[in-house]
This record gives C-alpha cells, sequence and structure tokens, in this order.
C-alpha cells in the first residue's frame, strides 16, 4: 500500500433526523415525548444542534425550534423557544451535526497526529503491519509463562470443529510474528461464533488473559456472549452502553444479564469496580466502548488488552483502529479479525470515498484463512450462494434437515403499498400477511424469525406481534441486525 487511507474514513451525520415519537405532552416550557424506535431516538442537543417542531396553526404549520435537554430511556425533555400546551405536534426532528463521540473524536486526534508524523506509524508495529509490511517489525515480546497449545488437545470442549475451523483456531492460537495478525473469512452460517469461543477456551487453557471481544454492533457482541454460554463458558464479563440497554433493549440480555456491566456502572469506586469484574480474564463490548475514558480508566485498568478479537472486521474501516494500536499497541500480543467481505461492506462505504476494511488490505486478505462449509442455508440455496459469491469454495452441511427443494417461497402481497414513516418505509398489507405466516408458526410450534429491509417496518411488525398476544421478545429484525443469527424459518 502506497500510504495510509484514514482521512476518509471520518463519518459525517445526517443534517436531519425525523424522530419516532408518541405520548407528547406540553406543560408551559417543557415538552416530554417518548421515543419509538431506537434508530431515530432522540438525544440530547449538541453544541451545534437544535430541535425543529412543526406544530398545526390556525393558518396553516409553523416551525419551533428548541433543544433536547435530558433523556432517559425512551422519555426525551425538550425545551421549546415557545410554550406549545395544548397545540397539535405534526413532527419532531433534529437539526445538526452530533457531537463527536470518544471514539470518534480519539480517531480524528491519533489519525492527525499519525499523518504529521511519519515515524509514529513506522515505530507502532501493528500499523507497521498494515501499512508498512515490508519494513522491519518489532512486536512487543511474546510472553514466555504462557504458551499457547493447539486446538485438538485443548482441554475438552463442548464445541465440535470441523476442519477449516479447527485450522482457523490454531492458526489463532499461533503465536509467531507472521501470524500476530491474523483474518478469518467466514461466510454465512460458517461457525464465525464457534470459533470465537473455541479459541477463548483455548487461550485461556494456555494461561492466557486479557482477551478482549468486540464488534461493531451491540447486537454482535451479544451473539457472541451468548455463544459461550452454550458452550458453558461463563467466566466473562459483557460491557454495554445503558443507552442502548436501559428501556430499550433489556429484554435481549435476560439469559446473560449476570455478566453485564453497564456504562453507568463504570464511574463506581475501585473496589467495587473489582468486584464486578470477579477476576475475570474475557471482556466483551462494541469496539468504540474500548475508548470511552470510564473503560479506559476503570477496567481496562483491572483487564489490560493482550489479545484482542474482532468480529464483524470487514464492516469496519481500517481508521478505527489507529486509535486503538496506539494506545494498547505497547502491550498487545495478539490480534484477530474475523468478517466477510462478501457480506455487508464498511459502514459508510456507500457515501464515503472508498473506506478499506481490514480485508482489502492485500498482503492480509491473501492470508486470509476461510471457514468452507456452511450450516444455515438449504444446501439449494447455499451451492447457489457458493458458486454465485465464494468461487465455489463453499460447502454446504449434507445434513442439513431441509431436503425440500422448494425450502424458499415468494409470496404476492396484492395490495401492499410502500409508505413513508418518519425517516423509514413501511407496508401495512405486508405486516397483515406475515403476521398470519408467523400465527401459524407459532401455533405449530416452530423457530421462527421475521426479517425486514426497513427499521419502521420492523417496529410495525413487532408492535403487531405485542397487539395480538404473540411471541415478541427477539423476533423481529432488520436485514443488518439479523446478520450471524440463525433461524429454522425466517419470513
Amino acid at each position: 500500500m502506497s500510504h495510509p487511507r484514514w482521512g476518509s474514513d471520518i463519518q459525517s451525520v445526517v443534517s436531519e433526523l425525523t424522530h419516532s415519537v408518541n405520548n407528547i405532552q406540553a406543560s408551559g416550557n417543557t415538552m416530554v415525548v417518548t421515543a419509538e424506535r431506537y434508530q431515530n431516538r432522540l438525544r440530547v442537543s449538541g453544541a451545534d444542534q437544535h430541535v425543529r417542531i412543526k406544530v398545526e396553526g390556525p393558518e396553516g404549520p409553523f416551525t419551533v425550534t428548541g433543544q433536547a435537554t435530558s433523556i432517559t430511556g425512551r422519555v426525551a425533555r425538550i425545551t421549546p423557544s415557545i410554550p406549545l400546551e395544548g397545540k397539535e405536534i405534526i413532527s419532531i426532528s433534529t437539526v445538526g451535526q452530533d457531537d463527536s463521540t470518544h471514539a470518534e473524536a480519539s480517531q480524528v486526534t491519533t489519525t492527525l497526529a499519525a499523518l504529521s508524523s511519519q515515524d509514529q506509524i513506522q515505530k507502532n508495529p501493528w500499523l507497521q503491519f498494515i501499512y508498512y509490511p515490508n519494513q522491519s517489525i518489532n512486536f512487543p515480546p511474546s510472553r514466555k509463562s504462557s504458551q499457547y497449545i493447539s486446538y485438538q488437545t485443548s482441554q475438552k470442549s463442548h464445541l465440535s470443529l470441523n476442519s477449516s475451523q479447527t485450522h482457523a483456531v490454531n492458526t489463532m492460537l499461533s503465536n509467531t510474528d507472521n501470524s500476530r495478525i491474523t483474518i478469518i473469512q467466514g461466510p454465512p452460517g460458517t461457525g464465525k461464533t464457534s470459533v470465537i469461543a473455541a479459541f477463548t477456551s483455548s487461550a485461556l487453557a494456555s494461561g492466557r488473559s486479557g482477551i478482549w471481544l468486540v464488534a461493531q454492533s451491540n447486537v454482535a457482541v451479544k451473539n457472541i456472549a451468548e455463544k459461550l454460554v452454550s458452550t458453558d463458558f461463563h467466566d466473562w464479563k459483557l460491557l454495554v452502553s445503558k443507552d442502548f440497554h436501559f428501556d430499550w433493549h433489556e429484554h435481549l440480555y435476560t439469559k446473560i444479564a449476570n455478566n453485564i456491566i453497564r456504562s453507568d456502572d463504570f464511574i463506581k469506586p475501585y473496589a467495587t469496580m473489582r468486584a464486578l469484574l470477579n477476576n475475570c480474564h474475557v471482556v466483551l463490548s462494541t469496539i468504540n466502548m474500548l475508548l470511552n475514558p470510564q473503560v479506559l480508566k476503570n477496567i481496562i485498568k483491572h483487564i489490560p488488552i493482550s489479545i484482542l478479537v474482532v468480529d464483524e472486521a470487514s464492516q469496519i474501516t481500517l481508521g478505527t483502529y489507529t486509535p486503538i494500536f496506539t494506545k494498547f499497541g505497547g502491550r498487545l500480543q495478539k490480534v484477530c479479525f474475523i468478517g466477510d467481505d462478501k457480506q455487508l461492506p464498511p459502514h459508510s462505504q456507500d457515501s464515503r470515498e472508498d473506506p478499506l476494511s481490514i480485508f482489502e488490505v492485500p498482503h492480509l486478505r491473501s492470508s486470509a484463512k476461510l471457514l468452507d462449509t456452511q450450516y444455515r442455508m438449504p444446501p439449494q440455496v447455499g451451492d447457489f450462494i457458493s458458486k454465485a459469491v465464494y468461487e465455489g469454495q463453499l460447502n454446504s452441511n449434507p445434513q442439513h434437515p431441509i431436503v425440500n427443494t422448494t425450502s424458499c417461497y415468494f409470496i404476492d402481497v396484492v395490495n401492499g403499498q410502500e409508505m413513508a414513516n418518519g425517516d423509514g418505509w413501511m407496508n401495512i398489507e405486508e405486516c397483515n400477511t406475515v403476521l398470519q405466516i408467523a400465527h401459524k408458526l407459532q401455533s405449530e410450534d416452530k423457530k421462527y424469525r421475521i426479517i425486514t429491509p426497513y427499521s419502521a417496518q420492523r417496529s410495525e411488525l413487532e408492535n403487531g406481534l405485542k397487539t395480538k398476544n404473540m411471541e415478541w421478545n427477539d423476533k423481529c429484525f432488520t436485514v443488518d441486525s439479523f446478520q450471524g443469527l440463525f433461524s429454522t424459518f425466517a419470513t
């Protein structure tokens, strides 16, 4: 590579976001509203933001500005520029750019510092290995006190791996300088989270600690956690933002509630935090959480990052890693990237100029280990995907339970019409059809999930399940949020 591609990774945000809200209450100079969707929820107004409130008036609609002053779960408190008690509110939106997150600010600062001094890049072995692999690289010395053991000879595991999965785990366990950065390509249904779980148990068995398992999304992190539980491994902690968890997604974490540390706990006293961590050696979080000042101060202090495993790595731009390698590069021993560049691209790739993921670094991509057997799709679907996307290298599980050639059905909803809903789209007739299918599957005690391209449609479907007193928890997903999940039936 001729030069680092960092500058274009810094993402912009939309200039106006319309919020889906209900239960609007206005009294005096205060408005209280309840957000319906996490994706377009209200946030405390940033320095360059204001809330735009469209109001119905006797002579037609007019606009009032305001500030979102506090958020508690779904409930937002807004201070409008004039009292709106008794007025009909048409819409509420936020105008302007969000304040930078800690991760975004750190990325900008470290990127500018690295670009201003080539020595900083070349003295960091991890950045050097990515951008200047032909130069002499001096990684932090391996810790001899803990020798890696191969997966085959590790302590008994609850996972049964195929040959490509075993090879991937052993590459992740390798301690040589050439494999300090390991790339694993996992097409859909090939067991990426199983590989992560097997690696984690084997690394711990070899005496390693400071293992951090991270991903771009909260849902991907939760999936890793549930896989660890399914292998009867419970000695880990999951860090989650209160903004994501409280009043929005607590239902996703009920099975792993005892392992959760929420962000409002990060500021607790040293002794309390030490007790919460309970001498664990494995931590799960989103990748941006690594740069949270309270995580740096109160958690990484107790559990320094020695091994970093990044799931969904094909969706993460290279610039995201710059502050991570800058802050933790002196102690890091191993970095494993797991993902699939044939699926979702790096976030914002369609709106920014060609940002790269780690999978698009040629010398790293050429050494990627492929998980070559998928267990999710029926073979008749998997074989088509293999030929069309994976150059025929993706095998299908011959024991797949769905053998009928008609494993996929298309239902034409004649009167269905898409309609705008806030900043999204929904189709009521298609929702009704899907709910009928869901009712049939539930009555037959079959496991199913519902997938839709639009978050507004997902919310409408989930509300429909609740209205009909059907199972709704962990049932409805957007296409992006369902990535990495499995269901016997999908509609």
